[in-house]
């Protein structure tokens, strides 16, 4: 029986549960030097399923964004995201593929957003 490894580091039964999934941002941020950069190392985000090594990344609007800070809650990943301006908390849904704003900051940005301690603490 081989076992499977992720990053050289083998992968213990209990990941290779069918839903364990791992949500990461592979590049930099560069939108930390330019507001609103939408070149082709704009930050995104990877949902990695554990069990077959498959990814899809969060999908994005036509004229580009950057997602970064992805956080689990149940089904959901949370993060924050600069499509149509401003960052705000947007949420992603693995089963539906729907991507919705949570929050609505026009004139200043959510700098940093943090997953609860406990069970679900952000505010729908």
């Amino acid at each position: 029986m081989t076992r499977q490894t992720v990053a050289g580091h083998p992968v213990g039964p209990e990941v290779q549960h069918a839903d364990f999934c791992l949500a990461y941002t592979p590049l930099g941020e560069r939108f930390r030097q330019w507001k609103n950069y939408r070149g082709g190392t704009a930050s995104r985000i990877w949902v990695l399923k554990l069990a077959d090594l498959s990814h899809e990344e969060i999908p994005k609007p036509w004229d580009g964004c950057n997602d970064t800070q992805p956080m689990w809650i149940g089904e959901t990943v949370y993060f924050l995201s600069d499509r149509g301006g401003e960052f705000n908390l947007f949420s992603y849904d693995l089963k539906t593929r729907n991507v919705v704003r949570r929050t609505r900051h026009d004139c200043f940005p959510v700098e940093s957003a943090m997953p609860p301690l406990r069970p679900p603490a952000i505010a729908r």
